[in-house]
């Protein structure tokens, strides 16, 4: 169990200019960019060439500080769309999240680029497609595409230590097809409920993407903003559209084009007739409660200008028309945001506790090996709760180290590069020359019992993938002040020198008396690893169901108020009480003790022959 510290932070303010200063806007938005890159098209105006002009001439103009996409196919090209934002004459340094994006049967993936001067990245999770069903055909349905999720923090200039943890969600719905909107509506189930399951309530969310949706009227769109299944429900600004109608053209995204494919790269033809794009935000931003707020009046489709519905782009007046209609057969979707972080909490993880409930389990259940950080997501871990030493990066305690050595992801065990990842939900260690060896990882528990934890019972197990020949060494140690640490070597373990590509689990327990760890005080528990023998690649360590027990001396008896030893004769053994009054007569070969908190009173007729004792102490001693 890892619990939360929560900093307020208090802006003071005099007059208006500091106020001013503590509001800062950042601008949002996403678009479908038609399967880019295509490296085959030679068309005028659709080569990958043409586009990335188009592209940085329309970002230029949009000036965003977070762009979505949707159907980016390649990383090399996800890198030239990243360098366009950066040689533009936006003044402004963008950064890509790090997975590529997926395949999708060859539409491409998703991809957030982010401003670094306001953002800095967390992580991304892929939301897995869990929700299924039975058309009335007997098909089996599912969501085609995975939606991902991002978290990031971002960071007032005004008052750069406060940053704010933000998510954003890009999806891209099915189109049309058979039963396509019940296949829309089970990939909105499926992000809806990993934010039920996996984010808090006042957590800030972003949702963007390419919907496909018809009208409002879509169970996809009612799973969005109304289900009352989900609590954390999503605002759409726009409201209510009817397609192919010029009373809702102003909010339509698609088709920038009247004839399909039109410069070599695919897309719809139609002319503008359907709001395909959202960009959607949850509660918490949609009335500022959690230090983001939705800018009234902002969003906007970018280059929908005076078209008609079923027109062209080219129709209009946009001044980028043209490098809209070249880019895209979508529109942007853009809108603006306050952050205001002298409203904000800022939520920082602490180290493991120990509670009255006198047991802690740490089993590592939903930890991806994405990472430590200071307010984990799922996958991550508390970067105030583990130290590590002896990587190549550096770990920052209490801080972000995620995109290295401490978030190399999932394994299957059998890797190569030296860092941390996740197997089988264990913590599991790649060791190289330049990683772990030597290093340490280090657990840090603190004592929230209310009482001093004398007796502690230790148990975890250490895993070994034996696929090297070189022989290295996982150590166990432990400290109660950070500083000096007392070694167990029967709670270490060695991998041995001869490969034999084999997982082998060794269960470790010990008990440690008399440690005398205060209340609120913490202590350490270090593995080290190291080499021993050998050469060539190392084995990899795992551990796992990190177990901590307070072991408890049996309860002292409850003392009655006032006992009455009055038997002829009494019996050996200890009596306790209060007030113990006495007139019996004891056994001559017995051994008797009266223990009483307050009075012991021998009234006449009591007859002590032998073997007798009176002690005035705490009930229990």
């Amino acid at each position: 169990m890892v619990k939360k510290l929560f900093a307020f932070i208090t802006l003071i303010t005099i007059g208006i200019l500091p106020i001013a200063l503590a509001q800062t806007t950042f601008k949002v938005a996403t678009y479908n960019v038609l399967r880019f890159p295509n490296n085959s098209n030679t068309t005028s105006g659709g080569t990958n060439a043409d586009r990335l002009a188009a592209f940085q001439t329309i970002m230029e103009d949009i000036n965003p500080d977070i762009l979505i996409m949707q159907e980016l196919k390649t990383v090399t090209g996800t890198n030239n769309l990243l360098n366009a934002l950066n040689t533009s004459n936006l003044n402004k340094t963008f950064a890509r999240t790090p997975n590529a994006p997926d395949d999708n049967f060859g539409t491409g993936g998703n991809m957030l680029f982010y401003n670094t001067a306001l953002f800095t990245f967390v992580s991304e999770n892929s939301i897995s497609r869990t929700n299924t069903a039975i058309a009335a055909d007997g098909s089996f349905l599912q969501a085609p595409r995975s939606a991902d999720i991002y978290r990031l923090n971002v960071t007032n200039p005004a008052n750069p230590p406060s940053t704010t943890p933000i998510y954003f969600v890009s999806a891209h719905l099915k189109a049309q097809d058979t039963n396509s909107e019940e296949i829309r509506s089970l990939g909105a189930q499926d992000i809806m409920d990993y934010i039920q399951q996996n984010l808090n309530s006042d957590d800030n969310i972003i949702l963007v993407g390419d919907m496909n949706f018809r009208d409002e009227t879509e169970p996809g769109y009612i799973d969005f903003t109304s289900n009352p299944t989900y609590t954390d429900r999503f605002t759409d600004p726009l409201g209510p559209w009817t397609r192919d109608a010029q009373s809702s053209v102003t909010k339509f995204t698609q088709s920038t084009r009247i004839t399909g494919n039109a410069v070599g790269n695919g897309g719809s033809g139609g002319g503008l007739c359907d709001r395909f794009d959202f960009l959607l935000f949850n509660d918490d931003i949609n009335n500022g409660s959690s230090g983001i707020a939705y800018n009234n009046g902002t969003m906007q489709i970018f280059g929908n200008a005076n078209i008609l519905v079923n027109q062209s782009v080219l129709d209009g007046t946009h001044p980028r028309q043209q490098q809209l209609y070249n880019f895209s057969d979508h529109l942007p979707v853009t809108a603006q945001f306050t952050l205001d972080p002298s409203t904000t909490p800022t939520a920082d993880c602490a180290a493991y506790s120990i509670d009255s409930g006198l047991l802690l389990v740490e089993d590592f259940f939903g930890y991806g090996g994405q990472g430590f950080i200071d307010d984990p997501a799922p996958g991550q871990l508390c970067s105030n709760a583990w130290d590590f030493t002896g990587f190549s990066d550096s770990y920052v305690f209490g801080g972000v180290n995620v995109g290295n050595d401490y978030a190399r992801g999932g394994t299957n065990t059998g890797s190569s590069q030296g860092g941390i990842y996740a197997y089988n939900e264990g913590l599991w260690i790649q060791p190289t020359g330049s990683d772990f060896t030597s290093g340490t990882a280090t657990m840090i528990v603190c004592n929230d019992t209310g009482n001093p934890i004398d007796d502690l019972e230790i148990s975890f197990d250490i895993l070994i993938f034996n696929d090297q020949d070189r022989s290295n060494k996982l150590d166990f140690s432990y400290s109660l002040d950070g500083t000096n640490y007392t070694p167990l070597p029967n709670m270490s373990e060695v991998s041995i020198g001869t490969a034999t590509n084999t997982l082998n689990v060794f269960p470790k327990d010990t008990n440690l008396y008399n440690l005398n760890i205060l209340p609120d005080a913490c202590f350490y528990l270090r593995w080290t690893g190291d080499d021993l023998s050998g050469s060539g690649s190392r084995d990899e360590f795992g551990l796992d169901n990190i177990t901590l027990n307070v072991l408890q001396a049996p309860p002292p008896p409850i003392c009655t108020p006032l006992l009455l030893v009055n038997d002829i004769p009494v019996f050996g053994g200890v009596y306790q009480a209060d007030t113990i009054v006495s007139a019996g007569i004891l056994s001559f070969i017995d051994t008797i003790e009266f223990k009483a908190t307050d009075c012991i009173k021998l009234d006449n007729g009591f007859i002590g022959i032998q073997n007798f004792s009176a002690e005035i102490e705490q009930c229990g001693q």
